[in-house]
Order: C-alpha cells, then sequence, then structure tokens
C-alpha cells in the first residue's frame, strides 16, 4: 500500500436498504433507501471510525431501521458491516466471531463495536487511552 492510497480514504459508498413505509395506505411496504457513507478501511486508527463512519452510520442507517423488526439486531450487525472495506471489514468480521447470532442484542452491538475500535487501534483496552 502506498501512502498516497490512504490519502484518498474519504470517498464516499452507497449503501441500499429497505425501509417499512409509513402512512395510512403503507400496508407493511417497503421502499428503498440509499445512504452515502464514508467507510472505514482502518486505515486511521479509530478516529477516523469515531468522526466519519460511526456518526454516518448513526444518522443515515440506524435512525431508519425499524426497532420493532424482527431482523432489527441481524440489520444492524450487517449494515454495519457494509460500512467496511478491507482490513476494517476483516477486523468486524473477526470481532463477529465472538457474538453468536442467537446472543446478538442492541447492547451487544455496541460492545461488539468498541471491540472494533480495539481492534484497529491495536489497544486492549481502548477506554484506558486518549484519542486524538
Amino acid at each position: 500500500m502506498k501512502s498516497q492510497d490512504g490519502l484518498k480514504q474519504p470517498v464516499t459508498i452507497k449503501v441500499l436498504l429497505d425501509v417499512t413505509k409509513t402512512g395510512v395506505n403503507s400496508r407493511g411496504r417497503t421502499r428503498q433507501v440509499t445512504c452515502d457513507i464514508v467507510p472505514d478501511k482502518a486505515f486511521y486508527g479509530p478516529e477516523f471510525f469515531l468522526i466519519f463512519t460511526i456518526p454516518q452510520f448513526k444518522d443515515k442507517i440506524w435512525s431508519k431501521l425499524d426497532p420493532d423488526a424482527n431482523e432489527y439486531v441481524a440489520q444492524l450487525h450487517t449494515f454495519f458491516g457494509h460500512c467496511l472495506q478491507g482490513k476494517a471489514a476483516s477486523h468486524w468480521a473477526a470481532v463477529l466471531m465472538n457474538y453468536p447470532v442467537a446472543d446478538r442484542t442492541v447492547e451487544s452491538f455496541k460492545e461488539a463495536q468498541k471491540d472494533y475500535l480495539e481492534k484497529v487501534a491495536v489497544i486492549a483496552k481502548l477506554g484506558d487511552v486518549i484519542i486524538r
């Protein structure tokens, strides 16, 4: 990898998701929504993820998911994975190995994100370190 490759990081990607239509005549139908997200590639440590990827994920994807849907928790994990590329996606896949599908919750999703940050930062306890 050349150092110039990292300088091109803030290119956005499109993440597609189906959201339930609202309104009286919606009848539970869905519509497809496109979200532009700055993907994390794990080039710049946890700071990049905290500044770009997490806020955009929360605003553009998480906020549009139906928390009452049966697949809500699975969607959180899946769509979050779509916001990661390259080494970052590999780190997320490794983190998810510690969270069996049957045991996943919204709380464990947040813990998995913390574990992901620790993996990217190569720090065992991220809370003990000041992030730049």
